[in-house]
């Protein structure tokens, strides 16, 4: 199965922000879009790196 990992940099303050939004688009958007029967991924995961501040890694989980 193909993983692809997403790695975003951003200052630390605009975090929780960004995982509001990345949960509003890729979670609920990807799970309201009428042209879906389901959700296109099989699974995801947001990682927060505690020894850097503002990293936030996204990993998707694919069918195909």
């Amino acid at each position: 199965m193909p993983i692809e990992v997403l790695v975003f940099e951003m200052s630390p303050e605009h975090v929780e922000d960004f995982l509001v939004a990345d949960h509003d688009v890729w979670t609920l958007g990807e799970a309201e879009l009428p042209e879906f029967d389901e959700i296109p991924f099989l699974s995801k995961e947001v990682w927060l790196d505690d020894s850097r501040p503002g990293r936030v890694s996204v990993i998707f989980v694919w069918e195909s």
